[in-house]
């Protein structure tokens, strides 16, 4: 006979504070509360208390999977990380996914994939959303009648798989509302964010971080819409929905009207200064400031983008699917030649020190700890893009051009991020205006008095 204990149901009343959980037997087996079909929060009690933990079991492929995910605030304060209390476990076990191997969905989520458990025999969210992204990678659509990339649709991909997958994506179609969106949405921008599989340090009073926590949110509410606004155009969701009532839950309010960050002429001088140390690293800050190119596309240039007879350099956007063919200053022209020369066409035009290529994260350790070095705050490898914009609008005052070089698809957005750096036309045509013979503001209130 098997002994082997079974999953224990509870309430959340008995969870919900450390006093409610002291009356809890401490066990061989955690006590499972369920969140929505296929995932559940999990308790621990441990003979020493101040060793509980909370636990998520996760159903995937057909097959339960169980990690811990942290201790439980019995007996030590939560701090978000590392010790949750109740409500934090539960945003936590929400947003848990299963760990990335090398870069690589592991077996078991490749399994899910296609192995999602339908309940009630109904469509899950899940499916949608992946038909969404076959669609789109092979039909042109939006408004600017594309398909979905290659680089585009792993990063989707990737945050659907985060974020969504195996939370929001195990509901059947035909049973999902709009406080279950709206929830899931919500807990999302009060997770922490996780880089490859860890979660990272997340403090939900920071305006920074929350900002971005909510951005994240909102890109992933976007992908669902998508998916569900497909299914409804080609009639494939359940006759029991009757309209799109989807589009009514609504994104957190955005804050990208800010201007990003941006550097001035002497910040750039201390960055770079302050990269010489590191000479692989500075010239691919240099490469950054010289094109406006994103790090993943300076990552994939080859010694061949680049044409000295021309001055410009080839560059492959990642985000839209556009080749950029971007003229160089002199200087540029001179520094590409410099890393370019002698070199086969087909190996990486910047390289690490070691003479590899650069992979995705290589930099940042040392980028930080440069900016660091240079007293810049609130840095990141973007930063560069924005300053290379900013600078080309200093130098040509046309937004229109910087759109182009900056590959935007719609100058609308280069306006709302630049355009505190465009000449002030309101201020200039009122400087215009007639001075009213220098009037005193006592007589200029008695223009139009009625005798």
């Amino acid at each position: 006979m098997n002994t082997k204990p079974g999953p224990r149901p509870i309430s959340a009343a008995q969870l919900r504070s450390p006093s409610a959980r002291a009356g809890l037997l401490a066990q061989s087996a955690p006590y499972w509360l369920i969140l929505t079909p296929g995932r559940f929060l999990g308790y621990w009690p441990a003979k020493n208390r101040a060793a509980s933990s909370w636990r998520v079991r996760l159903l995937v492929g057909g097959k339960y999977h169980k990690a811990r995910i942290a201790t439980a605030d019995d007996y030590g304060k939560a701090n978000g990380l590392d010790v949750l209390s109740f409500q934090q476990a539960i945003e936590r076990a929400h947003t848990y996914a299963l760990p990335v191997t090398s870069g690589r969905l592991s077996e078991n989520v490749k399994l899910s994939a296609h192995c999602v458990r339908r309940i009630g025999g109904t469509a899950t969210v899940d499916e949608l959303v992946r038909e969404y992204f076959d669609h789109r990678s092979t039909t042109p659509s939006g408004r600017n009648g594309r398909v979905m990339n290659a680089a585009a649709r792993m990063t989707a991909e990737s945050q659907w798989r985060t974020h969504g997958q195996s939370t929001i994506g195990l509901h059947p179609a035909d049973s999902l509302t709009a406080a279950d969106i709206r929830r899931w949405h919500s807990s999302i921008s009060q997770s922490a964010p996780l880089n490859r599989g860890k979660v990272m340090t997340f403090d939900a009073n920071d305006p920074n971080q929350l900002r971005a926590r909510r951005e994240t949110a909102n890109r992933v509410l976007t992908i669902l819409k998508a998916a569900l606004n497909l299914a409804w155009a080609q009639e494939s969701l359940p006759n029991s929905i009757n309209r799109d009532w989807w589009n009514n839950v609504q994104k957190f309010h955005s804050s990208n009207d800010a201007p990003p960050r941006m550097l001035d002429e002497e910040e750039v001088r201390r960055l770079l200064n302050s990269a010489r140390s590191y000479s692989d690293l500075h010239e691919l800050i240099v490469a950054a400031l010289m094109t406006g190119a994103r790090a993943g596309e300076l990552r994939a240039l080859l010694v061949e983008n680049f044409s000295e007879e021309t001055g410009r350099i080839r560059i492959n956007q990642g985000k839209t699917g556009k080749v950029l063919t971007q003229p160089l200053t002199a200087s540029g022209v001179e520094f590409f030649r410099s890393i370019c020369a002698g070199r086969s066409g087909r190996a990486p035009m910047l390289r690490r020190a070691d003479g590899g290529a650069w992979q995705r994260g290589d930099y940042r350790r040392r980028f930080a700890e440069v900016a660091a070095t240079a007293r810049l705050e609130n840095m990141t490898f973007k930063v560069l893009r924005s300053t290379y914009g900013k600078l080309l609008l200093i130098a040509t005052r046309d937004i229109e051009l910087v759109a182009k070089a900056l590959g935007h698809s719609d100058s609308r957005i280069t306006r709302r991020h630049y355009a505190q750096y465009l000449p002030d036309e309101l201020a200039r045509g009122i400087s215009q205006m007639p001075s009213f013979g220098g009037l005193a503001l006592s007589g200029a209130t008695s223009i139009g008095r009625r005798r």
